[in-house]
């Protein structure tokens, strides 16, 4: 067998390798994404802590959330959101120069 026919089947070798490793993953994947052994839900998600640090840094991001969601349903009202996508997405940025 000359060394071409041995890369060529090597290679033939290779692809039917990694298309089985392929499908295998996808069948276990679909075995495993089941809610639970034996058909049950699983708990929900776990409330995050309110107090501290964390509880400080979870109303901020949540303020902000309300305000920002409270700006675009205000922008699409008024006809302001495409406009302002428009000047954000046409108008050349600013050359650090002229920030003065």
């Amino acid at each position: 067998m000359s060394l071409k026919r041995a890369r060529v089947t090597h290679v033939a070798w290779l692809a039917a390798v990694v298309a089985g490793v392929l499908i295998l993953a996808g069948v276990i994947d679909g075995a495993l994404a089941q809610s639970s052994p034996f058909g049950t839900p699983r708990p929900q998600a776990s409330v995050p802590p309110m107090g501290g640090m964390l509880g400080w840094i979870f109303a901020k991001q949540a303020e902000f959330y309300r305000q920002f969601s409270g700006l675009i349903r205000a922008a699409k009202a008024d006809g302001s959101a495409a406009w302002s996508f428009c000047t954000g997405f046409f108008m050349p940025p600013v050359p650090a120069t002229a920030r003065r």
